[in-house]
């Protein structure tokens, strides 16, 4: 988890201090106003090596990192041996670790004075944290803290490490000792820096699922504007990005990660930006978009230049592996190995839960269960209700949970239900081909096998009475046998499903579906119908890809079959009318894709004429009587006798 503090800029607070102590640029810097010491520093007539090396962190600010890197390397050039110190910086912030590592360890830190010895070590210290070694990013700040309290600026100087030491506590699970640092910096801190702050407060609450808190401290954090760049903007649009992936708003998480990669790429953070391409990837793989999660893995690797984003790849494309049914669990075991080392409790945790996801997928429930146990002792080790942010990616580990029942996976679940708070559920009910219910793109696991066809009765009649319920969907059934499956499914979904209730109404001896605000239902026939009204081609072929199959095929009751005969001839008559007037127009690919995705609802000959027809335009006669011939040997198959319309249109097409 990147922040703009452990990256290194910024790091200075306003605080009395001796004159000796104080360049006139970096008085400037001391006040926050980095616009200010630049500004200053063009004034000087004969500005001194020390004087670049403040200069230089005004630009890195302002993340102009050419002219930084000019002006800190002429001062290293002249002798002054501290400017390394910031271009270490400079270099691990725009991802040259092996350059970062070599600069400062060629610098004798014993011979510098306080000031500088805990502005090298702090370095030391975000360099290990880049790397994942948090003991050692604890050990060197703690240095660094010791250096900053000898020396005679003091406070400015530990306000920086204080706060860099709150993100290390609170990634190692020491909740009460990163707000202890936390609180320190906020209140010492100038208000450039208090934004940084707040954001790493935000991102640590959010992990932990505190999503309350997490947008109170935001709240606190000021709107970034539309062109925002800067590292305090950065942070806080990266702070708002996990906040909402931790509340599963998954369309907001999106917006705000989406957006922080370009920033951060245009402004050079390259770390930043593969932090944000990964979490886009957690984003896309909790919706089950694989090709999406695919795309942000590839980007995230190509941006990845230290261990700690290596392994977060190789978690991520490990589980995209196991949830496309694939072997991930290579890439997931060095994962857990590479952040078990350096103590990064919290992603070997997840490690862990992916692992156990990718055995479920492959059968090997043993397998499952020990990587589970793995899983579970992190999560008493560090007392932590971090782990359970993934849970959303890892449907099956979700559903051994449930099925499980003992007290170590309540304890998961109750750990889980942290991240609903504060954002919209999304719940998609699917009943065209495969029924099933979804929510924030999961797929519930059912004990009850009829309960996506009682749902969609409760959602379609809004109130009604037991019998009628019992007469429309369980009329072969005993009355008994069918009022306590009723009265299962319905605690079923109230289970499931927080703040979805079906209330008993006794005035009027009726049910009523009822959804919390929180809760968002989409059915997949409104909204294809509703796609059907639009002339729009690229809104009709992107939503008719929804009909997967007949409405509730496996349903029996007369309720469904007459619903599920009526769908497919409002759809079909919906499609004609659009056929008709795109064949009007001459607008032959959209023709040619609807026929396509068509052939799902009903083989039908009038169709497949105008498939053919629009292949012929589209793609040339020779293909189009490729697919003519397959389709007429087709429906001779089907039907036991040719089609007299793709007979007499294979007569057309082929040549005399």
């Amino acid at each position: 988890m990147p922040h703009a503090a452990i990256r290194g800029r910024k790091f200075l607070s306003p605080a009395p201090s001796p004159a000796s102590e104080l360049n006139p640029v970096l008085l400037r810097i001391l006040a926050g106003d980095y616009g200010g010491g630049l500004a200053l520093y063009r004034t000087l007539a004969h500005p001194g090596a020390e004087d670049r090396r403040w200069a230089a962190m005004c630009l890195m600010h302002a993340s102009q990192w050419v002219d930084a890197k000019v002006l800190l390397l002429d001062a290293v050039a002249q002798g002054y041996q501290e400017a390394s110190i910031e271009l270490a910086t400079l270099y691990r912030t725009l991802g040259e670790v092996g350059l970062a590592q070599a600069t400062i360890g060629a610098l004798p830190l014993e011979a510098l004075r306080k000031r500088d010895q805990a502005l090298a070590y702090r370095e030391l210290g975000l360099q290990a944290y880049q790397q994942g070694d948090l003991g050692q990013a604890a050990t060197r700040l703690q240095q660094a803290w010791a250096a900053a309290a000898a020396s005679r600026l003091g406070t400015p100087l530990i306000t920086p490490i204080a706060h860099a030491l709150g993100i290390v506590c609170a990634e190692r699970g020491l909740d009460d000792q990163a707000d202890s640092y936390f609180d320190y910096a906020q209140l010492h801190a100038h208000p450039t820096r208090q934004v940084f702050v707040q954001a790493s407060r935000a991102i640590s609450a959010a992990y932990l699922g505190q999503l309350d808190r997490a947008v109170e401290c935001l709240a606190q954090a000021p709107v970034c504007p539309a062109d925002a760049a800067s590292p305090a903007d950065l942070q806080v649009l990266y702070a708002r990005g996990i906040t909402a992936r931790a509340a599963r708003a998954y369309a907001e998480a999106a917006e705000h990660l989406q957006l922080l990669s370009g920033r951060a790429t245009a402004a050079g953070d390259i770390e930043l930006a593969c932090y944000a391409e990964l979490w886009l990837a957690s984003v896309a793989l909790a919706q089950g978009q694989f090709g999406a999660a695919q795309r942000h893995v590839a980007r995230a690797e190509q941006l990845s230049a230290a261990p700690k984003t290596e392994a977060m790849v190789l978690l991520r494309r490990g589980l995209l592996a196991a949830r496309r049914g694939q072997d991930g669990t290579a890439a997931l075991e060095t994962a857990a190995r590479l952040f078990s080392g350096p103590g990064r409790r919290r992603e070997e945790g997840w490690c862990w839960l992916c692992l156990c996801e990718a055995h479920l997928a492959l059968g090997d429930d043993v397998r499952a269960e020990a990587a589970l146990a793995q899983a579970l002792q992190i999560r008493y080790a560090v007392n932590t209700s971090s782990l359970a942010i993934e849970l959303d990616s890892l449907p099956l580990v979700r559903q051994h949970l449930e099925r499980r029942g003992a007290d170590d996976a309540r304890c998961l679940l109750q750990d889980e239900r942290r991240f609903s708070r504060g954002g919209q559920t999304q719940i998609r009910l699917q009943t065209m081909g495969a029924a099933r219910i979804l929510v924030n793109g999961q797929t519930l696991g059912l004990n009850m096998a009829r309960t996506p066809e009682l749902l969609t009765y409760f959602l379609t009649h809004r109130k009604f009475t037991l019998p009628q319920l019992q007469v429309a969907l369980f009329a072969d059934h005993p009355h008994k046998r069918s009022k306590s499956y009723i009265h299962q499914v319905r605690a079923e979904l109230q289970r499931l499903v927080p703040g979805l209730t079906i209330p008993f109404d006794p005035a009027t001896r009726t049910y009523t579906l009822h959804l919390e605000e929180h809760l968002s239902l989409t059915w997949d026939v409104d909204v294809l119908l509703g796609a059907l009204k639009t002339e729009d081609p690229a809104i009709i072929l992107e939503h008719i890809a929804l009909y997967e199959g007949p409405f509730l095929a496996e349903a029996t009751a007369e309720w469904a079959e007459f619903t599920r005969t009526e769908l497919q001839q409002l759809v079909l008559s919906r499609c004609r009318a659009q056929l008709d007037r795109w064949k009007a127009a001459g607008q032959w690919v959209p023709v040619l894709s609807l026929c396509e995705a068509l052939q799902r609802v009903e083989f039908d000959e009038v169709l497949c004429a105008d498939l053919v027809t629009a292949l012929e335009h589209v793609h040339g006669p020779e293909m189009a009587s490729a697919r003519l011939s397959a389709l007429a040997k087709r429906w001779t198959a089907e039907f036991g006798e040719p089609s007299p319309v793709l007979t007499a249109l294979l007569s057309e097409l082929t040549p005399a």
